[in-house]
């Protein structure tokens, strides 16, 4: 085969694969191209669908006692939800001592709710509710629409029955501290200078103390006075005849009796005890 020819197929085989190459990143590049758009659209939606409003409808304590059960409808998105409507079947009544029926009342639509804005109503009283013959079970949904003009919805069912069997601790809080605060509020209106007003009484307390003090230690010694002169005047009384009977009577002669009852103040010579003595018994 001559040279050109040779080089004439290599050149033309060169160009082929380099045309098949072309041809297959291009197709590639369509594809990512394709895939791209595809993912951007889909991150888009779901960005649109996570910046939806949530609104939902459903019953809890109310804040100011947990006898107490309130119905709220409460918008738990990113962005404001508008035209809220709610539809539950049978609609809610209230519990009552005058006999059961009172429809709770609800807006036919709530034009807004912002993000983490709700709407509250109070339901019912859970002692009265729990003898009440009403049904517990309300079953509906909550419509509303989002971004865009989306209309949206979200399932309701509300169960009081869940209540009913219910404990719990009470805690006291702002409102029971506000209502401390009303109570005491309406005792200092009835303040004056009547009888039933308020009464001051002042004092010295250092003075008092002193004086406290002072009586309690006039006392103590007083008492202890007194006690002293009974053991003064229980010593006097006793005489040494009766003392000498009593010893002699119980055969028991101490010493120490005997020069209690004749102490000897001084103490001579033996010659000055015998005359002392015989002077005695001279006289």
């Amino acid at each position: 085969m001559p040279a050109d020819s040779i080089t004439d197929w290599i050149s033309s085989v060169s160009t082929a694969l380099t045309a098949l190459v072309a041809i297959f990143a291009l197709f590639y590049a369509g594809r990512q191209v394709k895939e791209a758009r595809k993912s951007r659209e889909l991150t888009r939606e779901l960005e649109v669908e996570r910046s939806q409003p949530y609104v939902v409808a459903f019953t809890e304590p109310s804040e100011a006692t947990n006898l107490a059960i309130d119905l709220v409808i409460k918008n738990f998105g990113l962005t404001a939800a508008r035209n809220v409507r709610i539809s539950l079947d049978p609609w809610p009544r209230r519990s009552g001592r005058d006999g059961d029926g009172a429809t709770v009342g609800v807006p036919g639509v709530l034009s807004i709710l912002a993000p983490g804005q709700e709407w509250r109503t109070s339901w019912d009283w859970g002692p009265e509710r729990q003898d009440s013959s009403l049904p517990d079970k309300h079953v509906g949904e909550v419509t509303f629409e989002g971004l865009n003009g989306a209309r949206l919805s979200s399932p309701v069912i509300l169960d009081l029955g869940i209540y009913k069997p219910r404990e719990w601790i009470e805690v006291r809080g702002m409102h029971d501290a506000a209502q401390a605060l009303r109570d005491i509020r309406g005792m200092m209106k009835k303040w004056s200078e009547s009888p039933n007003g308020l009464s001051v009484f002042t004092r010295d307390g250092d003075a008092k103390d002193e004086e406290l003090r002072r009586k309690a230690e006039a006392w103590r010694a007083a008492h202890k006075r007194r006690e002293m002169d009974k053991q003064v005047d229980g010593a006097a009384d006793a005489s040494p005849d009766e003392g000498t009977l009593s010893d002699s009577a119980t055969g028991k002669t101490s010493g120490a009796d005997a020069i209690t009852k004749h102490p000897v103040e001084d103490h001579g010579t033996a010659e000055e005890n015998d005359d002392e003595g015989t002077s005695s018994g001279q006289e």
